[in-house]
């Protein structure tokens, strides 16, 4: 069965869901509809039915999302034999609570990411935050792992170069004259050649006093030097070369002339580009999600509490407290479970933070005081505090939903 989501501001997420029952699979697919992003959703029942369909062709899918414990086969032996198998697509894995070491044995595995199907279904709400994640960070290995390999079938396209003998190869005069060139040379640099006359071209470069300087370093014990430059072509292409430059000597010590080999190195300059800005990249989002590990536990962790503390209050002596003081605390309870609910919508927010544009606008400081009193208003009690407040708020901005 096949489930769309829509929506305006994210790519098409094709989702694998493994997950035998029945109300949790309807409850993920209406965690979807309410988050932000757009996802086609495939349901299998079991981990066979979801290998075989694998099989026929996993890039059909971006993101497998499975239950651990399923009918026949579990979730973490499909991973493994997803994997045996050379079948490549993120998975995400789901346990149940009190199966934390599932999970753990789960990503020990390999397993991108996991969530655990706690009992209120607040995993739920981290769907559009961690499914969108999860998959970025797969595509960014996948990335710089395929920038890596070409990096290593360039350098091997350069051996394979010098086996082959199609380097350029020249030897020049001391005043950068050439004496031989050849034909790779001829064709790369033929209308080079025509424009400069017949030198050495590093003899015309931007480099050109910097080449002088290498090969006058030259000796008869050290006649060998190598560099790297980048020249600018006649079709405007600008192009690395690597030059290893002989210092040829003869047989009373005296030099004859040069002999340079040089090779075509730009792709290889543009691969450790690429593969530099991937692994920024990487290290830039994996910054990310540990911050926002961190802001989860922190900013949902004082609301909580106190709900915590107000049930637990009134749970010791609510036969003993008037109606009114009871709706009070009752209210408080109320009022940090809207604080969760907002923080969790502001932290889903954050997934999209890079690709948003936050304005800060100006707070209304009394109103927010306000609400913070109200919430610490038990603790301020029990202390005997005095809270003092300002006749005028000092000005101050932010971003509201934050806030």
């Amino acid at each position: 069965m096949t489930d769309s989501i829509a929506a305006d501001d994210k790519a098409n997420i094709r989702i694998l869901l493994v997950e035998d029952n029945e109300y949790d699979a309807f409850s993920f697919r209406r965690a979807l509809r309410k988050s932000d992003i757009k996802a086609q959703v495939t349901i299998r029942i079991r981990a066979e039915e979801a290998l075989q369909e694998l099989q026929m062709n996993d890039a059909s899918f971006d993101l497998i999302v499975s239950d651990y414990k399923l009918p026949g086969m579990s979730g973490l032996e499909l991973y493994k034999l997803l994997r045996e198998r050379h079948i490549h697509v993120p998975l995400v894995m789901l346990t149940g609570t009190g199966n934390e070491h599932l999970a753990v044995e789960a990503l020990k595995a390999g397993v991108n990411d996991y969530l655990i199907k706690d009992p209120e279904e607040g995993y739920l709400d981290l769907l559009g935050v961690v499914l969108p994640q999860v998959i970025q960070q797969y595509r960014s290995e996948m990335a710089r792992i395929r920038a890596e390999r070409a990096l290593q079938e360039s350098e091997a396209r350069y051996r394979a170069i010098v086996e082959d003998q199609t380097e350029f190869v020249c030897r020049f005069l001391a005043d950068g004259t050439l004496t031989f060139s050849n034909e790779a040379y001829g064709r790369s640099f033929g209308r080079l050649q025509e424009r400069w006359g017949y030198r050495f071209l590093l003899f015309e470069s931007e480099e050109a006093e910097k080449v002088k300087r290498y090969m006058q370093a030259l000796s008869f014990d050290h006649p060998v030097s190598t560099h790297e430059h980048h020249l600018a072509m006649p079709d405007g292409k600008q192009c690395w070369l690597q030059w290893t430059i002989r210092a040829i000597f003869n047989e009373r010590g005296r030099l004859s002339e040069y002999q340079a080999v040089g090779r075509d190195i730009t792709e290889r300059k543009q691969s450790e580009e690429d593969l530099r800005k991937y692994a920024d990249e990487l290290h830039a989002q994996n910054e990310e999600l540990d911050a926002f590990a961190h802001t989860v536990a922190h900013d949902l962790l004082s609301p909580l509490g106190l709900v915590i503390g107000y049930a637990e209050f009134l749970a010791d002596v609510y036969a003993e407290l008037p109606q009114e003081e009871i709706e009070q605390y009752l209210h408080n309870i109320v009022a940090s479970g809207y604080k969760m609910s907002n923080i969790i919508d502001a932290l889903l927010l954050l997934a999209g933070v890079r690709k948003m544009q936050v304005q800060p606008e100006p707070l209304e400081m009394g109103g927010i005081v306000q609400e913070s009193l109200k919430r610490l208003t038990k603790l301020i009690e029990e202390v005997g505090g005095e809270v003092v407040l300002p006749e005028r708020w000092p000005a101050a901005v932010g971003y509201g939903p934050w806030v």
